[in-house]
């Protein structure tokens, strides 16, 4: 289903509705609404000075969520009030060392159990470039594969727009990492962690 494409949009997604539009195609373009329950603090450009660029919101449909880690991957509140296919569950491959290592904290999760069986758990974070260039070091010297990417590297413009996506690979597992501009200053990113692997797919069988 995947074959080399990002779950959650592709290059050129300016506007919401282009990115449910692929949605029939893309495993991940869910898009869910702001986890009001998230721990940690809120924050946003309202009511800061106001830089050129901002727009004060983003594609994600997430505001940025400030979280001190490290993340309690046991505990992950769910994304929003309607739980697509399940609670937060830590598969034991999930990579969770080398998000933490790289300074990336989510502030909630979901499970996503789909019609073709390719399901997955999600992960959401409030995280810089910065953070997702590190990570991707650490999942380099995790033996993971870096099997596409079209994430922009120029400095974020406060759009509030599709930033874009690595996806990395590791045997049968596969690890999707889209970002969207938060739109605020300073300049943050909401980013959505994929992750696919036979433990994923069994998920299909304990969950209804």
């Amino acid at each position: 289903m995947r074959n080399g494409l990002v779950a959650r949009g592709i290059a050129g997604v300016v506007v919401i509705a282009a990115v449910f539009s692929l949605a029939a195609c893309t495993p991940g373009t869910v898009m869910r609404s702001l986890a009001h329950t998230a721990a940690g603090t809120s924050f946003s450009s309202a009511g800061s000075e106001t830089y050129p660029g901002d727009s004060g919101y983003s594609e994600s449909g997430f505001e940025p969520v400030e979280v001190s880690g490290p993340t309690d991957w046991n505990a992950l509140q769910p994304c929003g009030d309607v739980v697509e296919g399940g609670a937060w569950a830590l598969v034991s491959t999930f990579p969770a060392d080398e998000i933490d290592n790289a300074g990336i904290f989510p502030f909630c999760g979901d499970t996503f159990i789909v019609d073709d069986g390719d399901n997955y758990v999600s992960a959401v974070a409030t995280t810089t470039q910065y953070e997702i260039f590190l990570l991707g070091g650490k999942l380099a010297s995790a033996g993971w594969t870096l099997a596409s990417d079209d994430f922009e590297t120029l400095p974020l413009d406060g759009t509030g727009e599709y930033v874009g996506a690595r996806e990395y690979t590791l045997g049968d597992q596969t690890l999707v990492l889209s970002a969207y501009d938060n739109g605020v200053h300073p300049a943050s990113l909401t980013l959505f962690i994929d992750f696919y692997s036979p433990q994923t797919q069994a998920l299909g069988g304990a969950q209804t």
